[in-house]
């Protein structure tokens, strides 16, 4: 695979994680804050949480693909850049 492709890879690795959070972000808050539909999610909490953990799934591949412990020989190219900065601790 060239190194145009790998980092159009990653940045749609990146893309769709931090979709499936913010998804899920918005799904949590809608059941907690405005609970509407309760009849339509008899599992209002399971529901919830399920939506959470989800969101905290999503975050912590964001996190794990900007640490150290994420070795990918793209990580430090320019090509790449700064692309996971704003998800580093």
């Amino acid at each position: 695979m060239s190194a145009d492709s790998s980092v159009l890879v990653l940045r749609a690795i990146k893309l769709r994680l931090e979709a499936d959070l913010a998804e899920n972000l918005s799904i949590a808050k809608t059941y907690i804050e405005q609970g509407v539909g309760v009849g339509d999610h008899p599992d209002l909490v399971g529901q919830a949480l399920q939506a959470i953990r989800k969101a905290a799934e999503a975050e912590d591949c964001l996190r794990f693909m900007a640490s150290d412990k994420f070795q990918c020989s793209l990580n430090n190219t320019t090509a790449v850049g700064k692309f996971f900065d704003k998800w580093k601790d």
